[in-house]
């Protein structure tokens, strides 16, 4: 518990926060999202991501896109 009397989650049941670039391996096929536009890509594992299609920012990253009910391990009232 912290000071303020708050507790917080385990480090285990935190959401990872990732962000790739436009040069980085893909680490897991599935549906990225452009930090730059929120334009949804699929990639395969072990292909390079590229510039958006949508927006063709070349800083802009990649996130893994989050669905519906993703937080594993926490009960609907702790999302």
């Amino acid at each position: 518990m912290s000071s303020t009397g708050m507790t917080w989650p385990s480090a285990s049941r935190r959401i990872p926060e990732m962000e790739y670039t436009n040069t980085d391996s893909v680490p897991e096929s599935g549906a990225y999202v452009c930090t730059s536009c929120g334009d949804t890509q699929e990639f395969e594992a072990g292909d390079d991501f590229v510039i958006c299609d949508a927006c063709g920012d070349e800083s802009a990253g990649w996130e893994p896109q989050v669905t519906e009910g993703a937080e594993e391990g926490l009960g609907e009232e702790e999302r």
